[in-house]
């Protein structure tokens, strides 16, 4: 019996060059980008939530959730996330723990 055939799991990418960052993370086929200003981190949990720079709009339901309540109150992580396997993964607390690190370095 596979136990994992049901399992999703949402991926996170940091992307960048010289000039500028990006942070990409996806939720099946749907995704949100955020340029990184300063710092940031990624793990086993979405983390933008209604700050992202660019959301995908190829979902129909993605796009009828935006347009209700309006890019204020869309939250991708809110959303997309599977909370149980985040909470499992410790995603959100890896994920402040290496932001906190990087951002107490900025500039040494």
């Amino acid at each position: 019996m596979r136990l994992y055939k049901n399992l999703k799991y949402h991926n996170s990418y940091i992307v960048a060059d010289f000039n500028s960052a990006y942070k990409i993370e996806t939720a099946d086929k749907i995704w949100a980008i955020k340029k990184i200003e300063d710092v940031d981190s990624i793990s086993n949990s979405l983390s933008i939530t209604n700050d992202y720079d660019m959301l995908s709009s190829d979902v129909d339901d993605n796009f009828v959730y935006r347009k209700i309540l309006g890019r204020d109150n869309f939250n991708f992580k809110d959303r997309y996330e599977n909370k149980i396997i985040s909470r499992v993964a410790q995603g959100d607390f890896r994920r402040n723990i290496t932001y906190n690190f990087l951002k107490s370095k900025r500039g040494v």
